[in-house]
């Protein structure tokens, strides 16, 4: 359906086009002022406007077209005027009107007109994503998106959380951003002076991950050098404890002491160590189960829960895609990608995005490394996405190119990484070949470069 919008203070004028258009099959609704038509143009969303240059008065027409290009709604804009001045034309043009029209109006050539509009719309399947995304939506690397976004909620709740110096719980599902917004916190706060040290509780045995925070004396074994933990090293700044449900009972027995007394001691040592740091906690574990269930200290959860932050899924907020997307072709910008094709972006809006953000910017990247032109389509998305086999590129076809800025040798990595897992359905066995690595080394690669597995495959 091609709707139109007419806004005209000739009411004679206004009701022959509607009737006219309407009998071309048009779905068509009039305004007679500049404010009634402001008003309908919300409401309406037309794919055209046509509006006179002078309604109430000499500007009118101008002003609307000018409140439309800032809308971020994509409708077309006829000018109608009575002045065939090549001023007020080009002035028009340049604010994005596509013609203009001079009064007395023939109807045939308005319709000629109209026509070839509606044949552009129905055909183009490019979405410019600079042009969908108006509003860029990012702080500090966290995509806020939408104005209508959940996330908006989270940001609105960092100014209050940065001001604090109390420690800080965020809970989400795995590749929801709970690390970028740690950095944020830290960046901006008053210890953004003194280290930012990180840990993945999950990724370490226990006792490894008791050395790591702790530190180690020399006496502990022979040969063994002694050397400070983070909570030493971070001193004065803070400590991200990421994945922190994983951590056995014993460890955070210790995270307890740290919380209440700011004090510890190096495994192997008896000497009291103590420290000024903040802890910045996350998890994708239910807290309350945990406890329930014994895995999980209820002081240690309530003395981290101080101020929490809980991130939305990526299947609650389809609306900021278009932003994620705008984002990461940013970040990754060595092939220049300027837009995406229409089917390609309803795919990744429909998609549940088990991964989150994280599997979205996988997404992206595998598609930067296999994209021909500076468009993604459906070709470069995988069958997660599109339910069809992918990989219309042999490695003969794919050409990279050193942009003049030059580009990150880890990022070509990860995307050729990404390439190979997903030409062997995730495979790590046959992707390490196609790579001319060993299994283990592409193991450690993909946790090196934070590379999100389907979830039937990380299992």
């Amino acid at each position: 359906m091609y709707k139109i919008l007419i806004i005209e203070d000739e009411k004679k004028l206004a009701l022959l086009m509607k009737e006219q258009l309407e009998d071309n099959g048009y779905t068509v609704d009039i305004a007679f002022s500049e404010i009634q038509g402001w008003e309908k143009f919300l409401s309406f969303k037309p794919n055209l406007v046509i509006t006179d240059m002078k309604i109430e008065y000499p500007d009118s027409g101008i002003n609307i077209l000018k409140k439309i290009k800032d809308s971020g709604l994509h409708s077309d804009v006829i000018i109608i005027t009575a002045y065939a001045s090549l001023e007020v034309a080009v002035e028009a043009m340049k604010l994005g009107a596509f013609e203009y029209l001079t009064k007395p109006i023939r109807i045939e050539n308005l319709l000629n007109l109209v026509q070839k509009l509606q044949s552009r719309f129905e055909k183009m399947e490019i979405v410019n994503i600079d042009n969908l995304v108006k509003e860029k939506g990012t702080f500090d690397n966290i995509v806020v998106g939408a104005p209508t976004s959940p996330m908006r909620r989270v940001y609105e709740m960092l100014a209050r959380i940065i001001a604090s110096d109390g420690t800080v719980l965020i809970r989400g599902e795995s590749g929801t951003g709970k690390e970028v917004i740690a950095k944020a916190i830290h960046k901006h706060s008053s210890r953004s002076n003194f280290p930012f040290i990180q840990v993945n509780c999950a990724a370490l045995v226990e006792t490894l991950l008791e050395s790591e925070l702790f530190g180690i004396e020399e006496r502990i074994a022979t040969g063994v050098k002694a050397r400070p933990g983070i909570f030493e090293r971070a001193n004065g700044g803070t400590v991200f404890l990421d994945e922190i449900g994983d951590m056995s009972l014993a460890t955070q027995t210790k995270i307890l002491r740290v919380l209440q007394e700011k004090s510890f001691e190096r495994v192997g040592g008896n000497k009291t160590i103590n420290v000024d740091v903040r802890i910045i906690a996350a998890s994708n574990r239910d807290f309350e189960e945990e406890v329930k269930k014994g895995r999980f200290r209820e002081d240690l959860y309530y003395r981290l829960n101080v101020l929490r932050i809980t991130l939305p899924t990526l299947r609650e907020r389809k609306d900021d895609i278009p932003y994620f997307i705008q984002f990461f072709l940013n970040k990754y910008s060595g092939l220049k990608i300027t837009g995406i094709t229409k089917s390609a972006l309803k795919k990744m809006i429909d998609y549940d995005w088990p991964g989150n953000i994280r599997e979205l910017e996988n997404v992206i990247m595998r598609a930067i490394a296999l994209v021909r032109g500076n468009v993604i389509t459906e070709d470069e998305l995988p069958r997660e996405l599109t339910g069809k086999p992918t990989g219309r590129r042999t490695n003969e076809d794919i050409q990279l190119r050193l942009p003049d800025e030059g580009v990150s040798l880890d990022e070509l990595e990860r995307m050729m990484i990404i390439q190979a897992l997903d030409r062997t359905n995730y495979n790590q066995t046959k992707a390490a070949k196609l790579l001319g690595i060993s299994r283990r080394r592409l193991s450690y690669k993909i946790e090196k470069h934070n590379i999100i597995l389907p979830f039937s495959k990380n299992e």
